[in-house]
């Protein structure tokens, strides 16, 4: 990789300093001037989101929480198997030092908090 040149050295500090500038200058900027913008936070209804532009262009949030959801019970059910598997052919779990093992009983369960 080649270093910068001058020009572009320069280039870069002042796309940087510009950037500080502005941000300044919006933090000088009145509250009040902002009075009469209000974004709408209703939620929107299925009908809605699919016909919305932000829904055809990536997952919508409650998509991917129910994706999520389901990704957990899945995991939770074949680790469930597979611990109730090892169980009724008598193999040991092994016990991680200083810590008792597994909770439950050497099963793994994953959940999902938000």
């Amino acid at each position: 990789m080649l270093p910068l040149t001058t020009a572009q050295y320069f280039i870069s500090i002042g796309i940087g300093a510009t950037c500080l500038i502005w941000g300044y200058v919006i933090k000088l900027m009145p509250l009040r001037w902002f009075d009469n913008i209000s974004i709408k936070e209703d939620p929107l209804t299925d009908e809605q989101e699919a016909a919305g532009l932000v829904a055809k262009l990536r997952k919508s949030h409650r998509q991917s929480v129910r994706q999520s959801a389901r990704n957990v019970k899945d995991y939770n059910a074949r680790e469930s198997a597979r611990v109730s598997g090892r169980a009724s052919r008598g193999v040991n779990f092994p016990r991680e030092s200083g810590r008792g093992g597994a909770p439950g009983g050497g099963q793994v369960r994953m959940s999902l908090n938000h």
